[in-house]
């Protein structure tokens, strides 16, 4: 389990890379099951952190208002691959509405205590 959440961190440490909410500390990114976004990133589209996690909840996406995203949950209920993840918040960042989206995905994961996610 622990190895998938590190593995689903740094992925969407890399996702979120690619687009305009940088993460930290490339090309490492993380260790462990949060990553750490740029505030300066953000800056460059108006946005703060506390705007930014308030602009992912209206599209149930989760994260803290210092700039951390956490991967264990997610990975927990049997996500393997960040893609959609890092998509959602990329389009949620752009202005659209995912909320519907991120709440159909969430409903087709399955729990995960062991082993491998589904």
């Amino acid at each position: 389990y622990a190895h998938w959440v590190v593995k689903n961190s740094k992925s969407l440490a890399k996702l979120l890379s690619e687009g305009e909410a940088k993460a930290m500390y490339d090309p490492w990114y993380s260790e462990t099951h949060q990553i750490a976004l740029s505030q300066k990133s953000l800056e460059r589209k108006n946005l703060d952190f506390r705007r930014f996690s308030e602009m992912l909840e209206k599209n149930r996406i989760i994260i803290d208002r210092e700039g951390r995203m956490g991967t264990a949950e997610i990975t927990r209920m049997g996500a393997t691959s960040m893609e959609n993840v890092g998509d959602f918040i990329k389009r949620a960042l752009s202005g659209q509405d995912v909320s519907k989206e991120v709440e159909e995905y969430v409903s087709g994961l399955t729990i995960s205590y062991w082993g491998e996610p589904q």
